[in-house]
């Protein structure tokens, strides 16, 4: 891939997760789960992410100064997939990601990241759905 179409896609991946984030503005906690719609969860079964091991989110800017790598493992969530005749079918699936969860390892980096380019105290988290 060249890197004018990789700069793009990272631009359109950073716009989409900012839009994301826009979407669960005022839904509670940051790191509570959420709920599975009946609908859904009575349609397949259902599994759950498990917090605090190794990074489950992962994200690389690359830029001619500097490549940054972040990674978030507090991401809460859940996949429901289809029932037994049709098991690779995805029935619906929903994780939300803690804006100030993500490091970069330097924790001004960090703090710039959620509270100035992601704007965690508007949108403490972004909906992956």
């Amino acid at each position: 891939m060249n890197t004018m179409k990789y700069k793009s896609l990272v631009t359109i991946a950073c716009i989409g997760f900012a839009s994301m984030a826009i979407a669960d503005k005022e839904q509670g906690e940051p790191t509570s789960e959420p709920p599975i719609p009946s609908a859904i969860a009575d349609a397949g079964v259902a599994y759950h992410t498990l917090t605090g091991r190794e990074a489950q989110v992962t994200f690389t800017s690359r830029t001619p100064l500097e490549n940054i790598v972040g990674k978030s493992n507090v991401v809460v969530g859940y996949i429901v997939k289809g029932p037994e005749g049709s098991p690779a079918s995805l029935v619906g699936a929903r994780w939300l990601l803690p804006v100030e969860s993500l490091a970069t390892g330097i924790p001004l980096r960090d703090e710039h990241l959620a509270h100035e380019w992601l704007d965690a105290n508007t949108y403490p988290r972004s909906v992956l759905r």
